[in-house]
Order: C-alpha cells, then structure tokens, then sequence
C-alpha cells in the first residue's frame, strides 16, 4: 500500500470528534464525544447562568488513541424545559495525571463550535405545542458524491435562528447512510487507513483475508465479491472494526483530515487515463466535502440528533433478500464484516439515540465486548459474542425471517417523546422475513418481534406521530416500476428491488394497518407522518386511510372506525444526486401521474355479484388492474370500478394515496432574489441535493391543520435555501379535502 504522512497525535486536539448533541429530554441531556485519550468527562449544562444540569462518564477504549464516550447531564431539580436556551461545557479529567481542562482547551477551534452572540455550543428541547415544533431530517449522505454538502447546509439556518429558541429546530433526524461504508474513493481510502493506523495500532486479521498490508487501495471489489457482498463500488469497502470508526470521526469533523487530500502520484502513481479522470473527479468532491466539515460539526454541536441505520452503514443490499442473507451468514469473513459495522454503529450513532438502554442488558454487553476484544489486539473470541449481541443470523440456517429473541439481542428501533409529539425510528433492516417461494423474491421489511415495534400506541398527550422509515413506504410509481424491470432483466442487486415497502403486499398492507389502529385513542385522532428517505431525491404523497377492521389487527375485534391521514414525506439526499435525480428535478412527475390510487381490502375473500354481461366483462377487467384473486391478503383497485359490480360485504379498509405537487415559498423566507423562484424546475420533485424542514400549521380547529415540509436545496448562485415547499391537508372525511374512495353500492345508498 502506498505510503502517506501520519498527522502527529501530539499536534491534535484533545476532541477528536465532536461535541455531538444526542438525546435530550425534560430528565436528560446527552453528549457523544471521540477523544485521543482515556479520561473522565464532565457535562454541564447553564441556563441564565444557574447550573441546570450536570454528569459524567469514563469513555471507553477503541484503541491507543482513540476513546469515546456518550455523557448524560441529568436535571439537578426541576425538569428542563423547552423554550430555554441551553449552554453546555465538557470539563476533561485525564485517567492516569489527573489533570483536568475545560472544552475551550480540548478542541481546536472552540469559537468554531459557538452560535454569536452565545459564548458556548447550545441546544433547546422539543417545544411544548406543535405550532413551534421544527424538526429537520434527511439521508444519504455519500463522501464522493456530487454537488455542494446540503448537511453542512443546516449549519447556515441554525445561525439564523439561533436566538430564537421557540423558532430554531431542535430535533435533526438522520435517516440512514450516514457513511457509505462500501462505496469509498481512492484518495479517502488511503486516508482512512492512515486515520485508522494511527488511533487503533493493532492490526485486525480477517478469517479468509490476506493480512492489512497486502489490500491494496481499490483491489478490495473481488474479495467483497467473494464473500457475498453485491456492492456495484467495493474496490475499497471497509472490512476492519477501525476503518468503520475513523471513517465516521472523518465524516463529521474536520481535525483529522490532513490539510492536503492525497494526489494521484501519492495513490496509484500513473493510471489510465479513464481511470485517471474517474480518480480526480472524485478527489475534488472529497475537497469540497473537506471544505464543509466545520459548518456539519458546528451544527452537530448544536441541535440533538438521532439516527438510524440504512444499508450503507453496513454494505450495499443488507440483508435484500434470503439469497444474500443466507450467503453472508454463512460465510466467516462477511460475518465478521457485518458484526463490525454493527458494532462501530452502535459505539457512534445507537449509543446517543437511547443512552439508557446501553447502560445495561445486551447493548452494554456489546460495548464491554467490542472493547475487550480491542484491548485483546483483536484476539479471543468476542466475535461470535459480538455477532449474536447484534444479531447476525445463525450461519447455516434457512431463514423464513431474521426473527430472534429481542430481550437478548440489540434492539435498535427507539421512541422519542416530546411534550406534544412522538416519533417512532423503525429498524426494517435487521428484522426481516423472506415469503418468497425464490431467495431473491422481495422480503417483508419486518416478520416476527418486528412487528412488536408498532405494538405501542400513541401516547394521548401526543398530537401527531412522526414514523420514520429509512426506506420509502410509498415511492413514485415510475421509479417502483423501473425497479421490477431492472430486477427482471438483469439483476436485484441492481435496482435494489425490495428496499422499500412494495405497495399492496401483506406487509404493506400490515403496515398500514397498524399505523392507522396504533394512532387512534378514545375516539380521538393523532396526526400522523411518515419520514423517509433513501430515494436520492424528496417529493411529498397523502394517504387517507379508513376502516372498522384495519389489516394487521385482530378481525375478530368490535368494529371500531379507525380513520387518518398519513403524510409522507421523503427527503433525500445530504449528498448523492445522479443524473436521475436531476431530470426528476426538472421535469417533476413525468409522464403525468393519475394523481390518486385507491384500494380496498378485506381479511376475508368477498363476493362479487354483477348487474350486467357488462359488468362482468368489467370486473374481469377490473381484476387484471387488482392483484392476484389468489393472493392475500384479497385487495380491490377502485379506481374507475364499474357500477355493474357489487361486492359483498363492505371493506374492512380503504385507502387513497394522492401524489402532492410543490410550490415556492413565500418572498419573506428569502433575504435576497434565487432566480429558481420563478422557474419551474424543483417544484414538485426535488432532486438536488436537500434536508427537509418540518413545521405544523396547527390551531384548535383539527380540520383546519397541516403539515408543511421545506426543503431545503443549494441554488445556483451557491447558497442554500427553503427553495421547494409542500403542505399537506390533515382534514378528513369521506368527501373533504380528498374523497375517500367508496364502492358502486355505497353510491347508490347515500342520501
């Protein structure tokens, strides 16, 4: 492997990454921080400078000179509250000399890390009414990819809104490909190894792998492909437990890149000119990525985050299908791979999202395991403790789902409570089930205990419900059929067919179902969205949904109208547009959608009866446009449904999906002219690099509220801005704002 100057650990902060702002709450505040040595951490948190709130924690060693550490401040007397700006400090106590400094010496820029005119990094809780709520989230956010950073993006709305503490946002939510584990240029490669060589030391061995030394940058595609992985850009996929982690330290701060990005020469020397072109294309995009470290920390230092895993934190395809999953479980090096992405997820991302939860039970026992197979020089046998705590399925097994005992093994989906709202963060990647009579048929993103994420209703203090979906429930049409295409001439591995809900199966239509029971209290009704990512690109879709006996709940129960409308919501990417994502950009929803798909439902098979020949020959119709008659559970397109058929009985559910269109904000959101206001482009689909905003239109009158979704994009001059925005109806009713679809027989009975 080419050589590259090591950066002297003495010349580095003490921080190596973060402060990160995580999970706050009215009990608790908690702080994720990498530092380059062993030592006792203080949090502290001000507000009109009394002390509210205080903690501590030791970190924990990932190697010679790396240790990181989530620190809880609990409130000393009353709760914390929200509409209060929050000033925080981190006091360091070394392990072995005792000495103690404050934030202010162990960073290297701590004005870098400050809002003006506060003198400290801040945060603010969730608002007490959804009125003043603002969330922001997005996904996808790839290292190479093209076009400006839109994360480093949310450092400018911060700054504006900084002392406005019932105005600024105060929850960013990251929705998965946080890394791209398996998709990393040349230059960055090398850059890890050196980042991961210098705070690790010790060497990893892979089972079935040549030593470190001998992986060369850019020859690690046919070996991934050997062990199973199907990642279309693995010349230089992480492997190593080390690699993980410096890959994230790299990715959310600036301290430990060197200050030139490494050359063609320094890399490979000479190339094909092809190859060549391909190398310093991506060279300029990890410069400007580089470029925008110091506004993604200062922001990271300043409203609480949480996170959940997509694909990529792992490898391309987790887990797509019973092919893949089997064939990785099976095979010692993929297992070993997958257990240390898991694990460099927990120790960065899972330990902020629930700081309790790996205070005891198996998420601890997966810290203290990784951690004494470091301390071991990655010998012992903490691996298979490591891959069961995280839940690799059992090698050998014929999977039917990925069931397992979730009060032994990591869980990973969580609750986020707020005064008035709630947010559920689903895991669809590692509880999933294989239906499929053939091993590359699309799986059920959740089987089993998974389904138990959904169980809990909603609180009745909560008045709307946010799900987060990593991957689309609904995605547009053109591309969900360009997906099948894709899958049946050439490849599933190719379009990713089964990454997202497939619309009308039984885990679709489970899903749905247990949305619309597990909203609705006492006869009132929760708002509900659903956030998504994934796609590479944002667009917003309504669904209303109604019926006495929702699919995925018990049929024999008392009937009970259970309606809602679920905003979905996708925005998506922080950084990984393509050329597809900008023709989306510019010519929306082309060709032109129909706007509304309606479906009905029922738990058990219904009968048809029709009025006329006619009517027969337009049921038959009628049923090519509907799913297999056979399959279950048995569902009906009404779309244009003709008069000439009745069925017996009723629906059990109905639902109408409609495809909302865009439009520009007001003037008033914009300090200065985007000549994108006044172009089409951008409107209704969004597929330049953007993050979303939320906010809530919500006064008493529940007929009358919305949900409005900005999203924010860079225009053409270079600045980022809420270029696109989308509001979404929360009225319902079976004739406003959208009708609820209704059969031929309910027509003729209405008065």
């Amino acid at each position: 492997m080419p050589s590259y100057p090591s950066q002297s650990l003495e010349n580095l902060p003490l921080v190596l990454c973060g402060p990160m702002v995580r999970a706050c709450g009215p009990e608790a505040v908690a702080v994720w921080v990498a530092t380059k040595a062993a030592c006792r951490i203080t949090l502290t948190l001000t507000a009109h400078g009394e002390t509210t709130a205080q903690g501590s924690a030791h970190t924990t060693a990932l190697g010679p000179s790396l240790h990181m550490a989530c620190i809880q401040a609990r409130s000393l007397e009353a709760p914390l509250r929200a509409g209060v700006t929050y000033l925080y400090d981190l006091s360091f106590t070394d392990e072995v000399g005792g000495q103690t400094i404050e934030l202010a010496e162990a960073v290297d820029d701590f004005a870098g890390l400050c809002y003006p005119p506060l003198p400290s990094p801040s945060l603010v809780l969730p608002a007490a009414g959804v009125a003043d709520l603002g969330i922001v989230y997005g996904s996808c956010r790839k290292s190479h990819g093209d076009g400006h950073d839109a994360l480093a993006g949310l450092d400018r709305m911060l700054a504006e809104q900084v002392e406005q503490p019932t105005r600024r946002p105060q929850q960013l939510l990251l929705l998965g490909d946080q890394i791209y584990a398996d998709d990393v240029s040349d230059c960055l490669a090398m850059i890890i190894d050196r980042v991961a060589r210098d705070l690790c030391g010790a060497e990893e061995t892979l089972p079935g792998a040549p030593p470190p030394q001998r992986l060369k940058i850019g020859k690690r595609g046919k070996l991934a492909k050997k062990h199973g992985f199907t990642s279309a850009f693995a010349r230089n996929h992480l492997f190593y437990l080390r690699e993980y982690l410096a890959m994230y330290l790299l990715m959310w701060a600036p301290q430990l890149w060197p200050d030139v990005i490494p050359t063609l020469d320094q890399v490979h020397g000479n190339m094909r000119p092809k190859k060549a072109a391909l190398f310093e294309q991506q060279r300029a995009q990890i410069v400007s990525l580089r470029a925008g470290l110091a506004q993604v920390r200062r922001a990271l230092a300043n409203i609480a985050s949480y996170m959940m895993f997509d694909d990529h934190e792992i490898t391309d395809d987790w887990n797509l299908n019973r092919e893949w999953t089997e064939r990785t479980a099976a095979d010692a090096l993929a297992r070993r791979v997958l257990g240390n992405g898991l694990a460099a997820y927990a120790f960065c991302q899972g330990w902020g999202n629930t700081p309790d939860r790996f205070a005891q039970g198996a998420c601890a026992d997966l810290l203290k395991a990784t951690r004494d197979w470091v301390a071991s020089g990655y010998s012992g046998d903490h691996t298979q403790a490591i891959q069961a705590l995280v839940g690799i399925p059992t090698a050998g097994a014929r999977l039917a789902n990925m069931d397992r005992d979730p009060t032994r093994t990591c869980r990973w989906d969580f609750r986020i409570y707020g005064p008035s709202h709630e947010i559920w963060m689903l895991d669809t990647r590692t509880w999933r089930g294989f239906p499929g009579k053939r091993d590359i048929d699309i799986p059920d993103l959740l089987s089993g205990h998974g389904w138990s994420q959904l169980d809990t209703p909603a609180r009745p203090q909560s008045e709307i419900v946010l799900v987060v979906a990593p991957t689309n429930v609904i995605d547009l049409p053109h591309t969900a059929w360009f997906s099948r295409i894709v899958a049946r001439i050439g490849s599933v591995y190719d379009s990713d067919y089964g990454d997202s809900w497939e619309a009308q199966t039984e885990a679709f239509e489970r899903l749905l179902g247990k949305l619309a029971a597990n909203v609705y209290q006492e006869g009132d009704q929760h708002a509900l969205a659903i956030l998504s990512g994934d796609v590479h690109y944002g667009f917003c879709a309504r669904i209303h949904y109604a019926g006495p006996r929702p699919f995925g709940t018990d049929p024999a129960q008392p009937d009970k109208r259970h309606e809602t409308v679920m905003a979905h919501l996708t925005s998506s990417s922080f950084r990984n547009k393509n050329k597809f994502t900008e023709l989306f950009h510019e010519r929306g929803y082309w060709p032109p959608l129909p706007w509304v798909y309606a479906w009905a439902g029922w738990h058990e098979r219904p009968r048809f009866r029709h009025t006329s020949w006619r009517g027969r020959i337009k049921a038959l119709v009628q049923r090519l446009r509907s799913r297999s008659p056979k399959a279950e559970p048995p569902l009906l397109n009404l779309e244009n449904l003709p008069r000439e058929v009745h069925v017996d009985p009723l629906p059990d559910w109905r639902y109408r999906i409609d495809f909302l269109g865009g439009h520009r904000p007001t003037p008033e959101r914009h300090n200065r002219p985007y000549p994108e206001l006044l172009e089409p482009q951008g409107r209704d689909i969004v597929g330049r690099n953007n993050f979303g905003l939320l906010r809530f239109v919500w006064p008493e009158e529940k007929q009358n509220r919305w949900i409005r979704q900005e999203l924010w994009w860079h225009s053409r001059n270079g600045d980022i801005a809420p270029l696109t925005q989308f509001e979404v109806p929360l009225a319902f009713g079976l004739k406003e704002p959208f009708p609820l679809p209704v059969l031929p027989q309910e027509e003729e009975t209405e008065p």
